[in-house]
Parts: C-alpha cells; structure tokens; sequence
C-alpha cells in the first residue's frame, strides 16, 4: 500500500491547503485524459485520489496518523478494549513505529497478525467483539462498482452480488468436530452462498474511492468506484473544468454565454475584450464533497469561435472595421 503522504508528495505536518496543492499538481499531471492508455499513469491517478481522498477529511487523516494503513479499521480498533489504550501511547498505528506494534497488541488479545500491505489476513473486522478469526472467517469481499459522472454529483443505488462465508451449522465454522474433520463441510468450516444487495454509492464518490458497506453487524464488503468520464467536464478532486465556445464578436464586444453545470445551464456574463484561453471560476458549482464543506467550484475556460463563412455584408463591415483600425495606428 503506497504511504499517502509520499504518494501527494508532501509531510505529515502540511497543512489542508498544501495536501489540496499537490493533489491537484498531480492530478493535472497523471489524469486519464492527458495520458491516454498509460496504464502506469493511471494507477498514479488512482494513488493520489485514494490518498487525497484520505487526507483531505480531518477525521479519515486523524485515523491515518494514528493508524497507519489500518486507518479504515480505526473505529473497530478504537472498541476493541482500554487495553488498546496504552499501547496506543507507544506510537503502534504510526507508519514505521518501532515498538508496540500490532504483533504484541493483538497477541495479548489472542488474535491473529493483520498481514499484507493494508490487509487483515484472517482477521476480519466486525464481528461482536471487534474481531473474529479462524476458518469460518474470510477477508471482506470487494465489489467493482461503475457510476457516471451524475451519479457521483447526486450519489446512486446499485444492486450487487457477492459471495459471502456461511458457517458450517454442523461445527459452528471451525471445521472439526470432537477430535475429527467435520463430516457436514470437510473441514471447510463452511461455505459460499452468494448474496444480493441494495447498496448506496454516496454523493462526491471520486474515481478510485473504496466505501465499506457493513450488511449486518458481523459481515461488511468494500465497494471500489470507478466514476466514468464525462464530455462536458474534467475533474480534480472536487473542482469541474469545461470549456465554453463563445463567438468572436461576444469577446470583443461582450455578451453572455450557457455554460454547463451539474445541474443544467447558466448564465456566463463575457466582458468585452475577453481574451482565448481565460477562465473564470464560477464557486459552488463544482462536485460535492464526501467529508462536507462547501462544494467545489466550476472553472469555465473560454474558446474563441469564428465562422468559417462570411456574408458579404458581414465582410463589407468587418473590412470596414479592418480599414479604420490601420488608420487609427497611423
């Protein structure tokens, strides 16, 4: 697992407005769009998203510091006992702490390692003592989940399926009975049965976010989003960038353009001698954001459009206006 703040290229001590500088550095530097088909640029993409997503919310980046990359098991590691509490003061959840890490902790608990980069191994997260383990256990299932651009804007339901560990009856999950192989699963412990469910994608998704879904209170999955583009706009973190095709003569005399938002068109004042190429940013029109505040906003950049034929009264009088402008430079 790729540590979050080297992934933004930033300290730990940086503050919101420097993690929120990098991000959108390297968003603008590894996004899908300016890197066609490059598949190592793309998990870049993927990296900094996850680690922004992370750290730009106080309380996910309070559980990271504290945690490390088992900062989504935050709350469940927080319930798991007073003992906790000491070894917390030995620094065990920070990346590269040296001493009263989880191997001691969670052997005093009787529990398993968590192994793997972010992983859990065995040990599973959620059942009513804050960990279960053994054969009737199994890692959370993960589900790839596809929403559009509007869908991220709103939030979405999709229904998913998945298949979920259910414990031998015969042995309770542990795979034996008495001193023996349990005849009901093999020794299994158990086995699959696939389920369906209803499952809530929230508003602000970003591509890349990962969302835990808890169906009961001893299960839970993880959702992996991927937001597909849209045409109208480019996105970086919460901001929307378009571009609005405004005419020549409403740049040089000014006008009003329909720029495109989440939610239908607005209205875009162009003062003259607008030039190609500006960008004006119109606050609260962006994406929403997963951890609160206010929205994101939406920077419309200009693009000069010029008719490819001319009338011969629309040439008579910009010829005209040609002709005075050389003479007024003489």
């Amino acid at each position: 697992m790729t540590e979050f703040y080297a992934a933004l290229g930033v300290a730990r001590e940086a503050t919101s407005k420097e993690i929120k500088d990098a991000y959108r550095r390297l968003a603008r530097q590894y996004h899908p769009d300016v890197n066609p088909g490059d598949k190592r640029a793309e998990e870049k993409f993927k990296e900094i998203n996850e680690a922004y997503h992370v750290l730009s919310v106080p309380q996910t980046r309070k559980d990271y510091d504290q945690y490390g990359s088992d900062w989504k098991h935050a709350e469940q590691l927080r319930q798991a006992g007073a003992g906790f509490a000491g070894a917390r003061s030995g620094g065990y959840g920070r990346p590269g702490a040296a001493s009263g890490g989880f191997d001691g902790i969670f052997s005093r608990f009787g529990f398993g390692t968590p192994t793997g980069a972010g992983g859990w191994g065995g040990v599973e997260p959620g059942d009513g003592n804050g960990f279960g383990y053994g054969p009737g256990r199994a890692a959370a299932p993960e589900v790839r989940v596809e929403v559009t651009l509007s869908e991220s804007f709103t939030g979405a339901t999709r229904l998913i399926s998945f298949d979920r560990h259910e414990p031998c009856s015969g042995c309770g999950g542990s795979g034996r009975r008495g001193r023996g192989r349990c005849a009901s699963c093999q020794g299994a412990g158990g086995s699959a049965r696939q389920v369906r469910l209803e499952v809530r994608i929230p508003s602000g998704i970003e591509d890349g976010g990962r969302v835990r879904i808890r169906p009961s209170a001893d299960s839970e999955i993880i959702l992996a989003v991927t937001v597909k583009g849209d045409p109208r706009f480019r996105r970086e973190g919460a901001d929307l960038h378009t571009t609005v095709e405004v005419p020549y003569l409403d740049v040089i005399l000014g006008g009003e353009a329909r720029v495109p938002t989440m939610t239908g068109q607005i209205a875009l004042k162009i003062p003259a001698g607008t030039v190609a190429g500006r960008t004006f940013r119109i606050a609260g029109k962006g994406m929403p954001r997963m951890g609160g505040g206010e929205p994101g906003s939406l920077y419309a950049t200009v693009a000069v459009t010029v008719p490819q034929q001319l009338s011969e009264q629309e040439r008579k009088l910009l010829e005209q206006l040609r002709a005075a402008g050389h003479e007024a430079a003489r």
